[in-house]
């Protein structure tokens, strides 16, 4: 007998059902009603044929009705939409877009109603420039309405995925673009810290995010603008409203018809995707299914789960056993030059639901950090006490999909972190690393699950007690300058084990370096020696997440309790014409002006940057109604520019946000992205570039030195480096040597860029920076450093000359103090004939002879630990000991060899290196009383 199945809506979940059940049916009569005209297009990649990405609007159409009918024998009705369902008689009631009604038997209904934009009751809602996205019809909507002359800013109204999707497709047709986000962060999915990495991308791209802030009503200007009235008594103006404030079901056709909903109003069904009424199925975005895990009940508008359900329907409907076993809401977002991902639950849901958790944090490159262009990411594993796997977030601008997808699968089939630790993952240098970033998650949290690594969380400093612990900083001494945890003691780990007496046992040590792995050994060293230790989890890094999370909340806060509403907010929109989409992007986010002062500023929702401003004064004259406006910045016009000019030197007279995997910026300007391209207006050409790729740290900011060392006073560096670290160290380095950070941020392919300007002696003077700005002249004020070396250890010696190069990049005057031992690692390799005692010729044969031949402090070997980190610096392009020497002598470092040790081990001057100086304790007393560092190695 044959078979009459019903489907009620295309697109993912209808389509592929109705393709499905061909192939499994070739007899039965299918009929599917879709209302639009469109069974089956690409509703994600609606936003970036919006944007340009996508140029051909055909391409969206998956399958057209045509097409499907005539490969599948279907009964496509387009334009017609079911309004009612009598599930007892087993009957629909069907109206054509003509007005026409009639009813439709069925032995089988599969329902794929899908779920609509939500259009809050606010007043002005229904007017022409407010829209949503959904289908086709919105898309050619929004796109007239972009193209249109005279389109200049758009506002969109929420920040969940299609609300940021809209926003940096917006962004990139040419707009000026605000957004505003009900709560403290955009993207819900994502805890906090991660979503902070996300806003900061949107920001910086020029995209105005404005948090704790909705649209209270809609008024319509003349010209069809819009002025939208912000709940916290501001004002925006803007040719185009977008509302993206989420979705919910499209059944209110079921009402009464006898198939059971959830409260708000999604259907209900089981595993097989069965409704609750005899011969009815459901999927998609209006029905109601089971968290994976939990097996709560839980919506998931997503166009995977959708286009599964609807195979797994089709296998119900012909008697096959297939299920759907829960969601796990893995998803994954591109905001500019950055992906986000998540899968599992967030932290947020976790605590949410009262689960028990641990977390870690992990901080690695996209792929081996050796080979060009590797790109940080950060990446959240979430994980039960009993190891089991609960969620995975990442950040970054490469690599982070196939990461989340790992994890993913390891969810799916019920895994845990000791499964993360032994994947055998696809290695080769373009594409991974040996220990990949999911293996490094699985393994810090078999050490956090083992006791082996006892962990705090950046949330955790907030409470701590400092009388009974001690916040340790194991970094280096320039990592710790450029930035550090407020109240932190800076103890570098190679200098950990000779200065444990400085560490009061009865107190708890919390450790942090820089993304936790010179924590974790350092946690083991004072572990095994009797101290309670803790290790943050992520370092430093994931502590800048927090920081910029709670700043953006906090700010967005303050400004909505104190932007007064007699200055309200508006995007001008009185420019005749819109650049074209090439070149608006750019212009509109521009920095301006250079370094001067900011003007009185009070604080508003202006959404430039991190930061809201408003200039005191108005500009643009009154409203109508006698209300000022102050205008956003980003506009061509002359006053504009102005307005631009003003905004981003006020926001930088502000505490800025922290910046990790993103741009960072000096006080004069406001971050942009950098790339390829020429120079935005208002920067200049640069005078000279540096390629520093494939350099470790400190060798860019070295080279760095190097090169701006040999410019003349207001010429300009570019720079690119691939060091994950560079993108931070640049702006601290910068402000030791007094060079002006003019841009920085992340380039094409993961690389980092910076343009750099060296001042000239009287700005440098005037500002009190140190005066770094030729190449044989000291800085006019420096902070010395002194170092001394009493060890001949290949490893101790190594850190000392990389601690040397660093703070001597940065305009330090450095000496390096060697005495005893540390006399080994300044004699010549070769052997030098000189005039020598007994007991000089004994030491001179039992020592090394030079750097090449220098042991190490730990793990010797014999000599084979010594060539093993050779070899591993010489991989991770590193430079080696004799490299760093040299580079130390070229950027004017002293290297000083004690006297007196010299004549207690019988060397003589002519057995050292060249370049070295021989003093005694008063010279090194001298320098010391100098130098605001001294350390001892």
């Amino acid at each position: 007998m044959t078979r009459k199945i019903l489907i009620v809506g295309g697109v993912a979940g209808g389509a592929s059902a109705a393709a499905r059940l061909r192939r499994l049916d070739e007899n039965a009569q299918i009929v599917l009603f879709e209302r639009d005209d469109h069974i089956s297009f690409a509703n994600c990649g609606l936003p970036y044929y919006i944007g340009g990405s996508i140029q051909d609007r055909s391409r969206l159409l998956v399958q057209t009705p045509e097409a499907m009918t005539a490969r599948y024998r279907l009964d496509i009705r387009v334009r017609s939409e079911v309004v009612a369902v009598d599930a007892a008689a087993r009957n629909v009631t069907v109206r054509t877009r003509d007005g026409r009604t009639y009813e439709e038997t069925y032995d089988a209904l599969l329902l794929s109603p899908g779920a609509k934009p939500i259009v809050p009751p606010v007043p002005g809602a229904g007017l022409d420039a407010v829209t949503t996205l959904r289908n086709l019809a919105d898309t050619d909507r929004i796109k007239s309405l972009v193209d249109r002359q005279g389109t200049r800013s758009a506002l969109v109204v929420g920040g969940g995925f299609i609300g940021v999707e809209m926003a940096e497709n917006l962004r990139e047709a040419g707009l000026d673009v605000t957004l505003v986000q009900s709560s403290g962060q955009i993207l819900a999915p994502f805890d906090p810290e991660l979503a902070s990495m996300l806003q900061t991308e949107l920001e910086r791209a020029g995209v105005r995010v404005l948090l704790h802030e909705t649209a209270k009503a809609f008024r319509e200007l003349a010209g069809g603008a819009v002025e939208t009235e912000l709940a916290g008594g501001g004002f925006i103006r803007s040719e185009l409203v977008v509302l993206a404030v989420g979705v919910e079901p499209d059944t209110a056709f079921l009402h009464g018809s006898g198939i059971p909903l959830g409260e708000r109003g999604h259907i209900l069904v089981d595993e097989s995707m069965r409704a609750g009424a005899d011969g009815v199925y459901a999927v998609g975005d209006a029905v109601l299914v089971r968290e994976l895990q939990s097996g709560r009940p839980s919506a998931v508008p997503l166009a995977g789960p959708a286009n599964k359900q609807g195979r797994i329907a089709a296998d119900a409907i012909c008697g096959l056993p297939s299920t759907y076993k829960g969601a796990q809401g893995t998803s994954i977002i591109k905001v500019f030059g950055l992906t986000g991902a998540a899968t599992g639950r967030s932290e947020k849901t976790l605590r949410e639901q009262g689960v028990p958790y641990e977390a870690t944090y992990v901080h690695p490159a996209s792929h081996a950090g050796y080979y060009p262009n590797a790109a940080p990411m950060a990446l959240k594993l979430l994980f039960a006490p009993d190891g089991a796997v609960l969620g995975a977030q990442a950040v970054g601008a490469d690599g982070v999909d196939k990461r989340i997808d790992s994890i993913a699968a390891v969810l799916r089939l019920g895994g845990t972190v000791h499964d993360l630790a032994e994947l055998e993952l696809a290695y080769a240098p373009p594409y991974s690393s040996a220990k990949d970033p999911v293996n490094m998650a699985g393994y810090t949290a078999e050490n956090i699950l083992a006791g082996r690594m006892p962990v705090f969380h950046a949330p955790e400093l907030a409470e701590r007690d400092e009388s009974a612990t001690l916040l340790v900083d194991v970094r280096s001494v320039m990592e710790h300058e450029a930035g550090h945890i407020p109240g932190s003691l800076l103890v570098p780990v190679d200098e950990l084990r000779e200065r444990l007496a400085e560490l009061d046992p009865s107190r708890e040590i919390w450790v942090y370096c820089q993304v936790g792995m010179r924590g974790y050994t350092a946690s083991r060293i004072l572990a095994q020696q009797g101290y309670r230790v803790r290790n943050l989890s992520g370092g430093f890094k994931t502590y800048r997440l927090f920081e910029a999370a709670k700043r953006m909340d906090e700010k967005a806060s303050q400004a909505r309790l104190q932007a007064p509403s007699a200055v309200p907010i508006a995007a001008t929109s009185e420019a005749p014409d819109r650049p074209d989409a090439a070149g608006g992007a750019a212009a509109a986010s521009q920095p301006q002006g250079g370094s001067g002062a900011a003007p009185a500023a009070v604080p508003a929702r202006d959404g430039s940057g991190a930061i809201g401003t408003a200039v005191q004064e108005p500009l643009g004259g009154s409203r109508a109604d006698g209300r000022h406006a102050v205008r956003q910045d980003g506009l061509p016009s002359s006053d504009a520019r102005e307005t631009a000019s003003v905004s981003s030197a006020a926001r930088a007279a502000v505490e800025t946000v922290a910046r990790p995997l993103a741009s960072f910026a000096p006080a004069a300007a406001a971050p942009a992205a950098v790339g390829d391209a020429p120079a935005r207006a208002g920067l200049p050409q640069p005078d000279a570039t540096l390629d520093a790729c494939g350099l470790s740290c400190p060798g860019p900011l070295i080279e760095v030195k190097r090169r701006m060392d040999s410019l003349e006073p207001g010429q300009v560096l570019r720079v690119q480096a691939t060091d994950p670290g560079f993108g931070e160290d640049v702006g601290a380095w910068a402000r030791m040597y007094g060079a002006e950070l003019l841009q920085a941020g992340r380039a094409e392919g993961g690389r980092f860029e910076a343009l750099l300007r060296k001042r000239p002696a009287a700005a440098l003077a005037a500002s009190g920076a140190p005066a770094s700005t030729a190449p044989a002249a000291a800085p006019a004020a420096p902070e010395g450093s002194t170092l001394v070396v009493f060890s001949g250890d290949l490893d101790k010696a190594i850190a000392s000359f990389i601690i040397a190069n660093g703070a001597a990049s940065s305009g330090k005057k450095v000496t390096l103090f060697f005495t005893f031992w540390g006399l080994n690692v300044i004699r010549k390799p070769e052997r030098v004939q000189a005039d020598k005692g007994l007991v000089g010729k004994m030491f001179g044969l039992m020592m090394p002879r030079g750097s090449t031949r220098l042991g190490m402090s730990r793990m010797n070997m014999g000599g084979l630990g010594a060539k093993m980190i050779r070899g591993v610096m010489k991989g991770s392009g590193i430079s080696s000991l004799e490299e760093l020497i040299q580079t130390a002598l070229d950027q004017g470092v002293e290297i000083v060899a004690c006297s007196m040790s010299m004549d207690v081990m019988g060397l003589k001057r002519e057995e050292l290196i060249d370049g070295v100086k021989v003093g005694g304790v008063g010279y090194y007393l001298g320098k010391a009383d100098q130098s605001g560092i001294n350390l001892f190695i």
